[in-house]
């Protein structure tokens, strides 16, 4: 029983170094890099667990106490680099979104300007549509003329 608790304990330390290192690398695959390396020998509770591990007679209540804090503050940089690498590919989810959202909003313009037959609305021979001059072969749709000879001379508007 002594023993497995002891077990145990170097276990943990193990594995928070293991855990720390594969948190690294995914910080590092997605392109996200951390001010400094995340170093073991610089959190206290490492250096507790180490001292404690260096004593004989172990107190195994102390090493467990030790190790339950090591391990709570290797599972707190783990939930961070986790968090930073969400927070990554939601960024990049929104990025990739707004990229194809552009090109559809492009195809969808280029789309209704080649079915209109350009920007001027297909009226290529028709003169214009709003009134006034330009009547070269059509006229206007929105009035003028009126009278004799296409003349304003029985009191027609332009509009």
């Amino acid at each position: 029983m002594l023993s497995q608790r002891l077990a145990n304990v170097t276990r943990l330390l193990s594995e928070g170094q293991e855990r720390v290192d594969a948190a690294q690398r995914r910080l590092q695959s997605k392109g996200i890099a951390s001010r400094s390396q995340f170093q073991l020998s610089l959190l206290p509770e490492y250096g507790e667990l180490e001292q404690l591990l260096s004593l004989q007679p172990y107190n195994l209540d102390e090493l467990e106490a030790a190790a339950h804090a090591y391990e709570s503050q290797i599972s707190s940089f783990v939930e961070e680099a986790n968090r930073l690498i969400r927070q990554k590919e939601e960024e990049e989810r929104l990025a990739q979104l707004a990229i194809l959202r552009e090109q559809q909003r492009r195809e969808q313009a280029r789309k209704r300007a080649s079915s209109s037959g350009g920007f001027g609305g297909g009226r290529s021979s028709g003169g214009s549509s709003w009134g006034g001059g330009g009547r070269s072969s059509g006229g206007s749709s929105w009035g003028g003329g009126g009278g004799k000879s296409g003349r304003n001379s029985s009191g027609g508007s332009k509009w």
